[in-house]
């Protein structure tokens, strides 16, 4: 197993982000994000017509018969942790948005985070760690941190449609930067299979909250976390 980093990623990220979303309201020149996530080493997602991008629980079960499971590093289960409340985090605030502004990308986008929860649940499960998400309700989450970032990301989302969706772009950043940052410390392949694939669904969902900002409110999204041609 690769030696994960001292520093928690997600708190850094956490920590950035009150700076972004700051900037999101500024009239900062914005730019376009147009490339691509790198391919997983197996594609267990199902990506409709929206760039909804769902992880297909049969594949899922499939791929994790063929990966013998091996012993995780403290860092590798604390990453497992954050990202499972991390992704509820995602899907979380595309339902109270959703119940705001009615838009269906925050339906939709919620249903796939749903699935992307549920792929980090079956590695709990499957290395027998427990689950900071089992049995909590919508907007409450077990790490103070994260419920703070939730608190303000709502604070933002609900003073107009535009600040709605660029927070939606936003936390779709903060997954990529995290889920980069788990790849980079481990070796396992069944959480390499599982990050690959989140990466590749934030990416997608990345540029469709980005796309419709434009097409519902003539704005351009500027990047607040990631290289201007990064995502």
């Amino acid at each position: 197993m690769k030696k994960s980093k001292s520093l928690n990623t997600g708190l850094l990220i956490i920590g950035l982000l009150a700076v972004a979303l700051a900037a999101c309201s500024t009239s900062t020149p914005e730019v376009h994000a147009t490339a691509d996530a790198p391919a997983p080493m197996e594609d267990i997602t199902i990506v409709d017509e929206d760039n909804n991008t769902y992880v297909d629980p049969a594949a899922l079960d499939h791929a994790f018969s063929g990966i013998a499971s091996t012993d995780l590093s403290e860092a590798e289960a604390e990453g497992l942790s954050f990202m499972r409340e991390e992704e509820k985090l995602a899907r979380d605030v595309y339902l109270m948005l959703y119940e705001q502004w009615g838009i269906r990308i925050f339906h939709n986008i919620a249903k796939a985070e749903e699935t992307h929860m549920s792929a980090v649940a079956g590695l709990l499960e499957r290395y027998g760690l427990p689950d900071p998400a089992a049995d909590t309700a919508v907007g409450v989450f077990t790490n103070p941190e994260l419920q703070a970032l939730y608190d303000q990301l709502m604070e933002e989302g609900s003073q107009s449609l535009a600040d709605a969706l660029r927070v939606g772009a936003l936390v779709e950043e903060v997954d990529i930067i995290d889920l980069e940052d788990y790849i980079d410390q481990t070796d396992n392949e069944d959480l390499l299979l599982v990050y690959q694939n989140l990466l590749k669904g934030s990416y997608n969902h990345l540029r469709a909250f980005i796309s419709t900002l434009e097409k519902k409110t003539g704005d351009i999204y500027k990047l607040q976390l990631l290289e201007a041609d990064a995502s």
